[in-house]
Order: C-alpha cells, then sequence, then structure tokens
C-alpha cells in the first residue's frame, strides 16, 4: 500500500512539472519583448583617431555622422544598413556636394527623412537635439576637436569618436576605416577596401621613392569660390618647424614636388596673392572640384560631364595674366575631385602622379580604378567625371 501512494505521489509530481514547464514556455513564448541580456548591455572601449578612449555598445546601431560628406566610409561598410543605422547627419552634403547627395537619396530615399544636424562649419549644432537622437556613436573628424561644440558634446555626455581624414589624406581614411570597421562589426569589410586602396596609393609612392624624378612646380586650388578675377580660392602649405601639412598640402609633399604655396603663405590653407603666383609661374595648376553651388565653381563628381567640366575649367584660364603661365600655355591644367580625404583617396592620387609625372606612371588608369572601387565595395553606382586634363 505504501509502495503504491509512492508511486502515485511520484506520478502526480511529474504531472505537475510537466504541466508547469509546459506553462512557462507558453508564456515565455507569448512575451512581446525579450529581456535584454549581459550581451546586449555590453560596452568596448576603443581607441579613436584623435587618441580618446572612447566606450560604446557592443552593438551599435543608431549613429550621427557631423559632416555628412564622410558618409563614404559609413555606406562602403553598411552598404543597405546604412539607412538603417544613421539617424542624424550634418548638411554640408547637399550643401557641398549636391550629385553625391541625390545620388544616395536615389539609392536610399528614406535618407531623406534622416534628421540634420547643425553644421560642423559654425556654432549651429544643438547637444540638445543630438541627445533626442539616442545615438549609440557620434562621429565627427578631428581637425573638428577644438571646436566649442565638442566640450558641450562631452558634458552632454554624448559618445564622440573622431576620425581623421584631413590631416592624413595618405592613410587617414584608411585608418578611420579600420576603426569604424571594428564599431560596426565590419572588420573584414574593412580589411578589404584599405588593402584595395593602400595597394594603389603604395604603388604610387613606391615609385616616385625609388624614381630620381625632375619635380614640377604645382600650384593647387580650391575651385569651391569659381575663377572670381584676381581673387584666388584656398591653397595649400605647410607651417611648423618640421613642416606640418594637411588635405592637398599633404599630398603634394608626398608627390614630391614644388609646391609653389608652400612657403609664401603662412597657413596650412589659405589663399596666395593674384602676383604671387605670376610670378611663381608654376609648371602645372590643379583645380579641384565637387558639386558645389556657388555658380561658374569648378565641378567634379557623379553630375559632371565632361564637356560641362571642361568649360568651367577653361573659365579659370581668364584671370587676369594667367595667358602667360607656363601651366596655361603647354595645357597643363588639371582638375581632381576635391573631397580627397576619403576611402576613394586613391584614385586622386593615381590621376595626380600621373599629371605630374606622365613618362613614369602611364600604365596608370585611375578612373578605371575608381569605378572598379564603386562596383566592389559601394551601395551607389559609379557616374560622372572625378579627374580631368585641360583640352
Amino acid at each position: 500500500m505504501k509502495n503504491m501512494q509512492e508511486k502515485l505521489f511520484n506520478k502526480s509530481n511529474l504531472v505537475i512539472l510537466i504541466l508547469v514547464l509546459l506553462i512557462t514556455a507558453l508564456f515565455a513564448g507569448c512575451t512581446p519583448n525579450k529581456a535584454p541580456t549581459s550581451s546586449d548591455n555590453e560596452m568596448v572601449t576603443y581607441t579613436d583617431m584623435a587618441g580618446n578612449s572612447v566606450k560604446l555598445k557592443k552593438n551599435v546601431d543608431r549613429i550621427v555622422l557631423l559632416r555628412s560628406k564622410d558618409v563614404y566610409l559609413l555606406a562602403s561598410l553598411l552598404g543597405d544598413d546604412l539607412p538603417k543605422k544613421l539617424v542624424g547627419w550634418g548638411p554640408d552634403l547637399k550643401t557641398d556636394d549636391t550629385g553625391a547627395y541625390n545620388k544616395f537619396l536615389d539609392k536610399y530615399p528614406q535618407l531623406e527623412k534622416t534628421a540634420v544636424t547643425g553644421s560642423v562649419y559654425d556654432q549651429s549644432i544643438d547637444p540638445e537635439q543630438i541627445l533626442k537622437l539616442k545615438p549609440d556613436v557620434v562621429i565627427i573628424d578631428k581637425s573638428f576637436k577644438d571646436s566649442p561644440y565638442i566640450s558641450k558634446f562631452k558634458a552632454a555626455g554624448l559618445p564622440i569618436m573622431f576620425t581623421d581624414l584631413q590631416s592624413a589624406p595618405f592613410d587617414g581614411p584608411q585608418k578611420s576605416l579600420e576603426l569604424l570597421g571594428q564599431v560596426l562589426g565590419k572588420k573584414q569589410r574593412a580589411d578589404e577596401i584599405v588593402k584595395y586602396a593602400n595597394d594603389r596609393i603604395n604603388n604610387v609612392l613606391s615609385k616616385i621613392e625609388k624614381s630620381n624624378l625632375p619635380a614640377p612646380s604645382v600650384y593647387i586650388e580650391n575651385g569651391g569660390s569659381g575663377p572670381n578675377g584676381n581673387q584666388l580660392g584656398s591653397t595649400y602649405g605647410g607651417t611648423g618647424n618640421p613642416k606640418q601639412y594637411i588635405s592637398w598640402g599633404a599630398v603634394l609633399n608626398k608627390l614630391k614636388v614644388n609646391n609653389v604655396a608652400d612657403g609664401v603663405i603662412a597657413v596650412q590653407q589659405g589663399p596666395m596673392s593674384a602676383e604671387g603666383l605670376l610670378k611663381a609661374n608654376p609648371d602645372i595648376i590643379v583645380i579641384t572640384g565637387q558639386d558645389w553651388v556657388m555658380p561658374g565653381s569648378m565641378k567634379i563628381g557623379f553630375n559632371a560631364s565632361e564637356a560641362g567640366s571642361q568649360a568651367l575649367l577653361k573659365g579659370y584660364l581668364n584671370r587676369p595674366g594667367w595667358n602667360t603661365l607656363s601651366a596655361v600655355k603647354n595645357k597643363k591644367v588639371y582638375s581632381v575631385w576635391h573631397n580627397t580625404a576619403q576611402i576613394t583617396n586613391f584614385a586622386a592620387i593615381e590621376a595626380l602622379a600621373k599629371d605630374f609625372y606622365p613618362d613614369e606612371f602611364k600604365d596608370l588608369n585611375p578612373e578605371k580604378d575608381l569605378e572598379e572601387f564603386y562596383s566592389k565595395f559601394m551601395p551607389i553606382r559609379y557616374s560622372g567625371v572625378w579627374m580631368l586634363s585641360l583640352k
């Protein structure tokens, strides 16, 4: 009798246990939101391109890009996830490179609804607006690290990460992409892109280092303000001892040409005088282009045409005295896309190497390399004109 009672008790317990498990499973399946796990809340510490330690969520899903023309980096890594993760960006892509802005909107119409922050180039950025976007990371180039709004961001506890695209155009974009690849869980993708760019840049630099090439004298000008008579646009030189360069100044220095602005302008970026340029009489002139809004500005990029860009480039030749310059007489006047501070830097470097040292680099095909890059790594299609020689 006792054994029978024990068996019945055990069976009853077993039935109760099964019912409890079934009910638990049923309610677990009906739970509307999964409770956060330790991995959801895990934080990872990175060192950004300004040398700062930055603690971010392991899974970064909400990105604010304060300088929107840096979207090329994110697009190459994220592809079709770009509009899902980008919750805020600056206005500069739309104002400074309209063709690129429209290209991205054609591919991802939902980007038009992405929150627009204030501009990195003035003090219109509002930390309160950024906070409301609840970003997992706020990305900005380190050239803006001393801007007054950065201290406000830090005080508000915003997760700021600095990239480095402007000060080191030969390797800053690649290192920045590697960093973002870690942050976004796209390391393998970043490694592939960086290798593609570095292989082409190193090919150029190694040839220049090994060859005893005669250095041409070069003048380069930001084409954003157009010909504008005697008022020249910004050019680029070095400052300090030893000299430090940024942007196109760094490019000319690394390509071992004689930069006619170096030692003439007292800043890393600023205009030469019209008289100073005529006196320097450079062998080569480069006017950088983009899809700027200024009438007459040098236009290069997705929407540019060969005929239209040639006409704009020729407009610069009408400046007073330019018909006497060696570069103009010999038709050694060129244009390349201005925004070299991007992962497509290799194409501009190849193009200029070919312009400066045509015999040494006659086999280079920078247009083909750039088109291949877009085919391999970018979610938007290649089109337009990105480099130009005066005809």
